[in-house]
């Protein structure tokens, strides 16, 4: 009996019960798995204002049931059975048994919601801007063909954070001036970016440089390739990196 030391149940109600008990908390389980390190890692897109790592992560869990109003569906759900079908005992005038007794870790269920209420800051970010532009846009494979301008990525900052905002505001406004302006050139350069132009195409790196990461906005050009589109500069990360990148934002020392 996984969830409660002694119960006490009605003649033929206990094996019931319990099965209805397992199969919430399994639910429960199945449906929040990975909350803790989704939460890390939407925490460190909202904090340090990542707006590419939280549009990529908004795409990648767009159709999670990873909400609130989920969370608070299944607890209500396994709240209400243990009171409805258990069964209240008097011992004494100062003391009763309420069965199933159902020990709960007050600090992961906070743990839980603050993940969740994270996510939902990042959730709110693909319907804004994607919605009404490009409503086929539903998976990362679509995410990674278009790729994410410059005016969307300016979008999406306003959903995070503000402590860290300028650096977002700064490295936007760098992309722009430097290579955006380029788009209309027969063979745009930047720094950022080396050679670009109609194709995908990055500065040639071994290795992406996380230590970095931070101080770009997360737009660490080890980590991104641009291409033009018309006179509007197109950024993604490549391909191989998104999940190195949140295996790195996943760490609480971040």
């Amino acid at each position: 009996m996984p969830f409660w030391d002694e119960p006490y149940f009605e003649a033929g109600d206990k094996d019931e019960v319990k099965d209805k008990l397992n199969r919430l908390f399994q639910e429960f389980a199945g449906t929040f798995k990975g909350a803790p390190e989704l939460g890390v890692i939407s925490a460190n897109i909202v904090l340090y204002t990542f707006p590419l790592a939280a549009i990529y992560l908004a795409v990648e869990k767009k159709d999670s049931d990873f909400t609130l109003p989920k969370l608070s569906e299944v607890l209500e759900e396994l709240r209400s059975t243990a009171i409805s079908e258990g069964k209240v005992e008097e011992e004494s005038s100062s003391r009763i048994k309420v069965s199933p007794g159902i020990s709960l870790n007050w600090n992961a269920i906070y743990l839980l919601i603050a993940s969740v209420a994270l996510f939902e800051v990042i959730r709110k970010i693909p319907k804004s801007i994607f919605e009404s532009n490009d409503p086929r846009l539903s998976s990362l494979l679509e995410l990674h063909k278009k790729g994410v301008s410059l005016d969307e990525l300016k979008e999406a900052i306003s959903f995070l954070g503000r402590l860290y905002r300028a650096i977002s505001d700064y490295e936007i406004e760098i992309f722009e001036k430097h290579c955006e302006a380029e788009c209309n050139n027969n063979k745009p350069h930047c720094r950022r970016l080396g050679k670009f132009g109609k194709n995908w195409s990055s500065k040639k790196s071994n290795s992406v440089e996380f230590r970095h990461f931070k101080a770009h906005a997360g737009l660490e050009e080890s980590t991104i390739e641009g291409r033009c589109r018309g006179d509007k500069l197109f950024l993604r990360y490549k391909q191989e990196y998104w999940e190195k990148i949140k295996e790195e934002l996943a760490k609480v020392d971040f």
